[in-house]
């Protein structure tokens, strides 16, 4: 009992031993990113009630080398996935609800972040969101569906 104590303490020591250190989350300050591009889904052909998706790739296609795409404030629907593939240097804001068409079957990432550096996903309003409907696909007994929000290979 004493042995399987002492191991015990000495996994829990080398656990909480390995926390990170040194700074954590993106290198460049929201001001820099702003003060480059802001580029609003709007401006990019988004429209309440229609697919957001294409407006969203193109917003960040011209903020991927630093600034800030804007998903204003209001309902958008999705039905188009994005791959925000690389870039550095930029955020997205969500200020508005992001809802997935129900009509869009499709398993996969609704919004994919990959290989990318120096991101931030905020909201300045806390009031932004992604709504998936997974219910909708859970009714039938089904756990697939698409993934709200996956980052993978992104570092600060």
């Amino acid at each position: 009992m004493k042995l399987l104590s002492l191991l015990t303490t000495s996994l829990l020591t080398m656990l909480t031993s390995a926390q990170l250190s040194g700074s954590v989350g993106p290198t460049t300050d929201l001001a820099s990113k702003q003060a480059k591009k802001t580029c609003n889904i709007t401006s990019y052909g988004a429209k309440s009630g229609t697919d957001v998706g294409p407006a969203l790739l193109a917003a960040w296609k011209d903020c991927k080398a630093g600034g800030v795409v804007v998903v204003p404030p209001g309902t958008w629907t999705i039905a188009t996935w994005v791959l925000l593939n690389g870039g550095s240097g930029w955020a997205l804001q969500l200020d508005g609800t992001i809802i997935r068409d129900t009509s869009a079957t499709a398993g996969g990432n609704m919004i994919f972040i990959e290989h990318a550096s120096d991101v931030e996903v905020f909201s300045s309003t806390g009031a932004g969101a992604i709504v998936g409907n997974g219910y909708e696909m859970h009714k039938s007994g089904s756990i697939s569906g698409p993934r709200l929000l996956r980052f993978y290979d992104v570092v600060s």
